[in-house]
């Protein structure tokens, strides 16, 4: 926490860090996943799902792999992690309405699984962004807030226009297995009972990442001696 408030206040950006190869080869791959769905989305007149959060959390992700750190970014990659549980409830419990083109289906899935751990796991890996302790739920809930706010005053909105159940703020999904619990109240309790799971993911993510950097840090040390 201590560390991310630095970064944050400037004193990690005196020296702006540049993304490294990796990072740029992943955010092109990024590029052309997003590319591609909006070529989808274009030749089946669904445009409009192009503003689901899935995209949206790869364009932050596309952000920070291509840009140096910054105060901004510091922000986005603590928002993005909680976004990205999101593209991982996608990729576990796929939705393919709608998905009628030759390899369609495949593309949404490898969106949803490059949103939810590749993207991540580079910008982790690269060391270039701190993620504050668990423990200080405050940045928990900053992260989520966006999440949630970005549905109910966005989504639902243009949903409530065009008739277009933009991550499924109109119609909920068949695949969730709290629909039949909370029924016509979903969507209220959709923004609490979303919360824990995705704290839960962020820590299993980071816990897991951090572990396979400690090993290649570790080994190289060794390898140096």
């Amino acid at each position: 926490g201590d560390v991310y408030k630095r970064q944050v206040h400037g004193d990690r950006f005196k020296s702006k860090i540049k993304p490294s190869t990796i990072e740029v080869l992943i955010a092109l791959s990024q590029i052309l996943v997003l590319i591609v769905q909006f070529s989808y989305k274009t030749y089946t007149g669904r445009v409009m799902y192009m503003f689901n959060p899935c995209h949206i959390t790869i364009f932050m992700q596309i952000y920070l792999l291509l840009t140096k750190t910054s105060r901004l970014g510091a922000h986005i990659f603590v928002i993005q992690l909680a976004w990205a549980f999101g593209d991982f409830t996608g990729f576990l419990f796929p939705d393919y309405t709608g998905l009628v083109l030759p390899f369609e289906k495949q593309f949404f899935l490898i969106e949803h699984f490059v949103g939810a751990f590749i993207g991540p796991a580079a910008l982790i890996l690269s060391g270039r962004y701190y993620y504050p302790s668990f423990s200080q739920w405050k940045y928990r809930t900053y992260a989520y807030a966006p999440f949630s706010l970005y549905n109910r005053l966005i989504l639902m909105p243009l949903g409530i226009l065009t008739w277009v159940s933009l991550n499924f703020n109109l119609c909920p999904c068949t695949m969730d297995p709290f629909v039949p619990i909370f029924r016509k109240y979903y969507l209220v309790m959709a923004d609490f009972y979303l919360f824990v799971p995705s704290i839960i993911f962020q820590w299993l993510l980071l816990s897991g990442l951090l572990a396979v950097a400690k090993r290649i840090h570790s080994n190289k040390k060794a390898k140096s001696q």
